[in-house]
């Protein structure tokens, strides 16, 4: 499973100490259902969030989502002619379905690959 960071830019906070697992859950039709991404903490860690959050597990996923709706917003305006805000749930999640947006490692490999190949040069 691939490791990466948890970052929560619109709350001002970087997890840097929150490495966490992914985990694909599929249907029988092998689609994709749903992502859980286990985060893990050492005590210490554990017990400065707990200092500050009611319940850290609440906190982290409250975190996830938010900016999963923040970006979701921003690809429904991207991607058609709707202001988010004003449709529902379900047709963002089919505009979002259906968009062909590029995730951020690929932009990001995309232009590390570009600035070598300028220094190359």
């Amino acid at each position: 499973m691939r490791k990466f960071l948890i970052v929560c830019i619109g709350l001002l906070l970087v997890c840097s100490f929150a490495f966490a697992s992914e985990e694909i859950v599929k249907d029988e039709a092998g689609n994709i259902t749903k992502y859980i991404i286990k985060v893990e903490l050492t005590p210490e860690e554990y017990k400065a969030m707990a200092s500050d959050c009611y319940s850290v597990d609440e906190w982290v996923t409250n975190c996830v989502k938010a900016k999963a709706e923040r970006e979701m917003n921003k690809i429904v305006e991207k991607f058609s002619n709707r202001q988010a805000k004003k449709i529902s749930n379900e047709e963002k999640r089919a505009i979002v379905r259906e968009a062909n947006v590029e995730s951020a490692k690929t932009r990001q490999d995309r232009f590390i690959e570009e600035l070598k190949n300028r220094t190359e040069r």
